[in-house]
């Protein structure tokens, strides 16, 4: 075989190799994605024995506190808290390894506590990973807490509870 001719042979193992990882990435971003949104529905739709099966068996959810996957299960049930509506917005998506992959987001949420109606912004991370043929929760992250920087360039938080306003002058 000639010279050319392992050079383009080459080329086109490696090209193959590249559009195959690509489109793998493609459908793994489309999965991971749709586990995410899926995930957010069924807790919309009360169906919590659902959303658990999406989560990883070593899956922690960090928000106000540490929950694992029971812990979720169990907090679902109880009705304390409601969720009724949820929107994602600055969706990014990064494969990881081939088994892991995280997407952020920015959310904005409507929850029903004690009758009260709530409404969350904040900012989410989820890390999924590869379970056998299956993608599962195993991280999932938020922050709401708001805050502003003081003209001395300081961070203050600002509580909804308290007469801070949520305004700082420049």
């Amino acid at each position: 075989m000639s010279r050319l001719a392992s050079l383009l042979l080459g080329t086109a193992v490696v090209s193959g190799v590249a559009v195959s990882l690509w489109a793998q990435t493609s459908s793994i971003k489309d999965i991971v994605l749709a586990n995410e949104k899926k995930f957010s529905e069924l807790q919309i739709q009360r169906k919590y024995d659902d959303a658990v099966r999406l989560l990883d068996a070593e899956h922690r959810g960090i928000s106000v506190g540490i929950g694992t996957r029971s812990e979720f299960s169990s907090q679902c049930k109880s009705g304390d808290v409601i969720q009724t509506r949820e929107t994602f917005s600055h969706v990014e998506f990064a494969l990881l390894s081939p088994d892991a992959a995280l997407v952020t987001y920015e959310d904005d949420a409507n929850f029903l506590s004690e009758g009260k109606e709530i409404t969350l912004k904040a900012h989410v991370a989820s890390v999924w990973v590869k379970r056998g043929s299956e993608w599962l929760l195993n991280l999932h992250t938020a922050t709401s807490i708001p805050f502003a920087v003081t003209e001395s360039g300081k961070v203050r938080l600002l509580f909804p509870d308290t007469s801070q306003s949520k305004e700082v002058s420049k």
